[in-house]
């Protein structure tokens, strides 16, 4: 039921960014912008996670979404009730790739 509940609220979301980037406006809006549903900045603690994405989606992490960052994919997983956010580096030339993640919860 939460997956159901998640995935239309991700499909609400992601439709109305198509319809404010479609008016010119940027997403998110700019802090204290006085705009219709303008959201206030609360300050986030991110804690560091010390285990690899691949470690955690091996012991039964479920990816929430994932989206192309500007140096390499970002990605938001269910781990262990918590829910966190990955950040992928690819693998230079003969290395290899890394993650480094951040608990939300």
């Amino acid at each position: 039921m939460y997956v159901k509940k998640m995935i239309w609220f991700v499909l609400l979301l992601v439709g109305g960014m198509g319809d404010i980037r479609a008016q010119g406006q940027s997403w998110p809006p700019e802090e204290g912008a006085k705009v219709p549903g303008n959201a206030l900045a609360w300050p986030t603690v991110l804690e560091p996670v010390q285990q690899s994405l691949s470690d955690m989606l091996t012991q039964g992490a479920v990816v929430l979404s994932a989206a192309g960052g500007q140096e390499g994919p970002i990605v938001t997983v269910r781990f262990k009730k918590k829910v966190l956010l990955c950040y992928v580096s690819p693998a230079p030339v003969g290395g290899v790739p890394t993650s480094r993640c951040w608990r939300l919860n």
